[in-house]
């Protein structure tokens, strides 16, 4: 009996791996047969009957949406326009992955990984905490970049443009449930990004890079693509977090006239007229999709050293100011506990349930780059860590 409870132990996985498949499968066979984009079309379709459904549900993330009462309905009303196919695959995939962002997350990821079939396992056997095993490199066009790179989430090398999507997918998506990211995938195809990397030993892959850390980088010419500017980063949910000190701040930064002046009452009313008083823009850009791969100690690690490598590449790019949207806590965390302003918070809010608060804000360049310059991950963490109990504590009094 205890040999027949183990084999049927063993085998549910193997079922569940063959099922999930069958879903791809079928995803392919519509993806060839009828649309491309069946995948955006069937999460839009359900997310409009939802909103319309329930009004309110229209400015929670997509995480949050699926849960709803309204979402559940959703899914029992017929779409006529909606070929055979859809609605079977659908029906099979929320079985399968419990909702349809999911699968559709993980059809990506299989997508990719079908391109590059397994060989061998050419990730790294261990990752160190010494800064001087990673580089970094900025690449203004990474859809030209044929040299493949090794990620932590597939076993083979890709090239640089997959590696930066399945990163993002295996990360910001399948683990922090960012499903807005999968009608944007285009943003981790191209364009110019930042990636963190460490060198394989292995003699036949000529050294391969294993990336580690990535972000992207868009200059105010992409601004209208800029995720700080899309609607659900600038709702009523925001409240804004301005300094005391914020005009002082932008002046020191030369990025506007000496009679430059700015009061927030609300975070579009305020971030449109920041933005409309920087006299040159070519000095300002945003940080987006800032990922790290590992294990949670190697991660807070890589973390730590993206920022560092980051800002000195921002540096050497001339740019003064970084529009960034950070939920990491350690982040913010070490930001309050900086000497030299380099970064300020403008607005604020709790995605949804979630218990922690997502931050919009600004790097200041030079000066966050000058006090990490001076910063070693021991230093950094001990800030961290002295910063969360002060919290800590204020909360409790």
């Amino acid at each position: 009996m205890a040999a027949m409870n183990e084999s049927n132990s063993m085998e549910k996985p193997c079922i569940g791996k063959a099922l999930k498949e069958a879903c791809f499968y079928a995803a392919l066979f519509i993806e060839k047969t009828l649309s491309t984009q069946f995948c955006e079309t069937i999460l839009i379709d359900r997310l409009q009957l939802t909103y319309s459904l329930d009004p309110s549900t229209e400015t929670l993330s997509i995480t949050t949406c699926l849960k709803t009462r309204a979402y559940q309905q959703a899914l029992d009303i017929n779409i006529k326009s909606w070929p055979g196919e859809y609605k079977s695959l659908e029906k099979s995939a929320i079985q399968r992955f419990g909702h349809w962002a999911q699968f559709w997350c993980e059809y990506e990821i299989f997508k990719i990984k079908q391109g590059y079939p397994y060989e061998a396992d050419h990730r790294p056997g261990s990752l160190s905490l010494n800064e001087d095993h990673y580089h970094s490199e900025f690449i203004e066009h990474i859809e030209s970049v044929d040299t493949p790179y090794q990620t932590l989430h597939h076993e083979v090398p890709v090239t640089l443009s997959d590696a930066i999507v399945l990163i993002n997918l295996s990360t910001l998506v399948l683990h922090n449930q960012w499903y807005e990211i999968l009608f944007n995938l285009d943003i981790s195809r191209q364009g110019s990004h930042f990636v963190m990397t460490t060198t394989n030993d292995y003699p036949h892959l000529n050294k391969t890079k294993t990336i580690v850390s990535s972000a992207r980088v868009q200059n105010w010419q992409e601004s209208n693509n800029w995720l700080y500017f899309t609607p659900f980063f600038r709702n009523h949910h925001w409240q804004l977090c301005l300094p005391n000190n914020l005009n002082q701040r932008c002046l020191e930064l030369e990025l506007f006239d000496s009679t430059f002046h700015l009061e927030g009452n609300c975070n579009q009313s305020f971030e449109d007229r920041f933005s409309a008083h920087i006299l040159d823009k070519s000095f300002v850009c945003e940080v987006l999709r800032l990922t790290v791969s590992g294990s949670s100690t190697q991660g807070t690690f890589f973390l730590f050293l993206a920022q560092k490598k980051l800002m000195r590449y921002l540096m050497n790019k001339h740019i003064k100011l970084a529009y960034t949207i950070i939920e990491q806590p350690w982040m913010i965390r070490f930001y309050e506990t900086l000497e030299q302003g380099g970064y300020f918070p403008s607005s604020f809010r709790k995605i949804d349930h979630s218990d922690r608060h997502t931050y919009k804000g600004f790097w200041v360049i030079p000066n966050l780059c000058n006090e990490l310059e001076n910063t070693n991950f021991h230093s950094y963490k001990r800030r961290v860590v002295s910063r969360i109990k002060q919290m800590k504590e204020i909360n409790y009094v």
